[in-house]
């Protein structure tokens, strides 16, 4: 699971996606909706963790799945489910600048002369996977969102500050506007 499921984050994103595809012409069922559904159906079997083990029970949880897909499709008549993740990915940098997913970030300078010329950065990535009502995947992609750490003293790295993490509105908007454009352009209502 990525980092999208909770938080003011979480919602920013949806927010943004919803806003996005209702722009497009789509009609959107938020994930309260399939909350409320999926856990609902996970009760009505008595949860998805083995009582013994622990884990995940893989046929439970698959029939949780499709019984939630069933009653989005019945109720609401989705064509489609959208699944996006947030995810820390690893962005190829040169000199001052990271590179990934369809976006740059400028990392800053030092003047160590044990800086890097080359190599990579933990950064986050918005991904967006989206199936059709019968499971069938349809679309993937992803755009850049930020990197997670900057130049710092002496040519090392130093974390980016926490509420700095996914506050900046133009970056999380381009970051949803690259992960959703193409699947837009190829299925938005005529």
């Amino acid at each position: 699971k990525g980092l999208i499921e909770k938080g003011a984050a979480g919602q920013t994103f949806e927010d943004l996606i919803t806003t996005r595809l209702k722009e497009a012409g789509f009609s959107v069922v938020g994930s309260k909706s399939y909350d409320e559904i999926w856990r609902r159906e996970a009760e009505t079997l008595g949860g998805y963790f083995g009582p013994i083990s622990g884990k995940a029970d893989k046929a439970k949880l698959k029939s949780i799945l499709a019984r939630t897909r069933e009653e989005l499709v019945s109720k609401y008549r989705i064509d489609a489910l959208l699944y996006p993740q947030i995810k820390v990915v690893e962005a190829m940098f040169a000199h001052d600048s990271a590179h990934w997913h369809g976006t740059s970030e400028y990392l800053g300078r030092t003047e160590s002369s044990s800086w890097k010329l080359r190599g990579t950065v933990a950064a986050l990535s918005l991904f967006v996977r989206i199936e059709d009502n019968k499971e069938r995947e349809i679309y993937a992609y992803a755009g850049g969102i930020q990197v997670l750490s900057k130049a710092g003293f002496k040519g090392k790295f130093a974390a980016v500050p926490d509420n700095e993490i996914l506050s900046d509105d133009k970056r999380n908007e381009w970051a949803v506007d690259r992960a959703l454009t193409a699947f837009i352009e190829r299925f938005a209502p005529k």
